[in-house]
């Protein structure tokens, strides 16, 4: 049973490690389980990690801590505000995406606010963001596009997800 994890020097982004907090397994208390994304409040990667929302390891029951400190003592509070996302089947019931495929406009409405989308292409690369929308429709102009596959990340006010969108 996994219960440390050891990843810091790492070279990893903050989303990255958000990714690592909500992949961990849920752990007992008694377990002990502990991860250490960054050795001291020194290292170089310090301020990626306090840009994490470490509260997504935490509520698994995760301790989140300086690898170097006396006892691997708790880092302090992060400032970062991810949301852990199970994928669109959290959001599916409120969010239509059409046309798919699209040619020029994909529109997109939900049922609660969309906070921020991010389209990324086939190599990961994000092509296209909004963020700051709080409204519940919106639409991207994709005419500009290469045709291909595309996912689109949508973090809305009731959860988090992706869904691959078509350009034609």
């Amino acid at each position: 049973m996994l219960t440390n994890l050891i990843c810091f020097s790492n070279n990893f982004s903050t989303n990255a490690l958000d990714d690592i907090y909500c992949a961990l397994p849920a752990r007992a208390a008694r377990d002990n389980a502990r991860i250490f994304p960054v050795v001291n409040d020194s290292s170089s990667n310090y301020a990626i990690v306090m840009a994490t929302n470490k509260a997504n390891a935490t509520s698994k029951n995760w301790a989140v801590q300086y690898y170097y400190y006396p006892d691997q003592t708790d880092i302090p509070a992060t400032t970062g505000t991810y949301v852990c996302g199970t994928g669109i089947e959290d959001i599916t019931h409120s969010v239509s995406i059409y046309p798919n495929p699209a040619r020029d406009i994909l529109n997109i409405h939900s049922d609660e606010p969309i906070e921020s989308l991010a389209l990324y292409d086939a190599q990961g690369r994000c092509v296209l963001s909004k963020s700051n929308l709080s409204a519940q429709s919106t639409t991207i102009d994709v005419s500009s596009l290469d045709k291909g596959i595309y996912m689109l990340k949508l973090l809305t006010a009731g959860g988090a997800g992706v869904q691959k969108v078509a350009v034609k």
